[in-house]
């Protein structure tokens, strides 16, 4: 099977940029007979071009290297026009961003096995080697961006889409300097938003159901993680057709710091006045039909309305 590696070599704070590490990577494949056929991208767009081109030139196997930007993108390559390139063709996660949340749902849907069988870095590896790979849902999310006249743009989600404080969160933590400790890499530009975040008074459709509500945070899900390693995805798995939906109301500053812990851990269902549901098609708009922010797969984006929609076992994934 012909497989290709695309590299983001900004991920993971710039570790995939230094020769080393690609030399190391090079050399752990060919070891075991293994080509290392890759190419470096330069942006968000080179990303998926790239990835088309690749299935368009017959490779089967295409690895997402780096975090869950870099996989959103090479998701979205995987299409043209709305339709596959290549419908037998397989996409291989590696755990080499600074969150890796979808990796962590690919995790969850083999039930864990990927981490019980190697507590180390090569497990994603192996996975390219030798995994089997499963048919997953994709979200199909558009929306008006600024200045479109109503034209709406077109993106495929894989994880999980932020609105509320989440999208700030998301900005500031590409912020964050260098040597920040890795688990503080989301957790610390979560803390520092909550004192300063309004709650957005917004309507959530859920498969024609109106939900009115003055958000702090709110998490459209097809995977399990976000956020490095938050359980948002609630009881939506990777293949299961539906969407999960996670809503935070207004809460006092002294209430989102007193149950930080409790929703990064996935307890949410027992703080009143969280709403946990299910839903096959998602849309949200802003009551005075303003635009406002969004975060699809850590990716900032600005419009309204959002929709989002379900597309049953639309890609192919290395799972073990």
């Amino acid at each position: 099977m012909k497989c290709k590696f695309l590299i983001n070599p900004m991920s993971g704070r710039g570790k995939l940029s230094h020769p080393q590490e690609l030399d190391r990577l090079k050399e752990w494949f060919e070891s075991r007979s293994f080509s290392f056929d890759y190419v470096l991208s330069k942006s968000r767009a080179d990303l998926i071009q790239k990835t088309q081109h690749a299935l368009r030139d017959g490779y089967q196997k295409i690895v997402a290297v780096g975090g869950d930007g870099t996989v959103n993108a090479v998701v979205n390559g995987f299409f043209e026009n709305g339709k596959p390139i290549r419908p037998d063709a397989e996409l291989a996660v590696a755990k080499m961003g600074t969150g890796s949340d979808y990796f962590k749902s690919i995790e969850k849907m083999c039930g864990g096995k990927v981490a019980r069988a190697t507590l180390n870095k090569s497990d994603w590896k192996e996975c390219v080697i030798s995994g089997k790979s499963a048919p997953v849902d994709l979200v199909h999310c558009s929306y008006s961006p600024p200045k479109s006249r109503g034209e709406k743009k077109s993106v495929l989600m894989a994880n999980i889409a932020g609105i509320g404080m989440s999208p700030e969160i998301v900005r500031k933590k590409e912020k964050n300097p260098s040597w920040l400790p890795h688990a503080l890499g989301y957790a610390l530009p979560t803390l520092t938003t909550i004192p300063k975040f309004r709650a957005q008074p917004l309507i959530f459709d859920l498969d024609g159901e109106e939900h009115p509500v003055k958000l702090m945070a709110g998490f459209i899900s097809k995977g399990s993680f976000a956020g490095g390693g938050m359980k948002l995805g609630g009881q939506v798995s990777l293949d299961d057709g539906k969407l999960g939906i996670l809503l935070i109301p207004k809460l006092s500053m002294l209430e989102a710091f007193a149950r930080f812990r409790t929703l990064y851990s996935g307890g949410y269902a027992d703080v009143p006045g969280i709403t946990y549901t299910t839903a096959q098609k998602i849309t949200v708009r802003s009551d005075s039909k303003k635009q406002f922010p969004a975060e699809i797969d850590g990716e900032y984006t600005l419009g309204t309305p959002f929709e989002f929609t379900v597309m049953p076992k639309a890609i192919r994934v290395c799972i073990v």
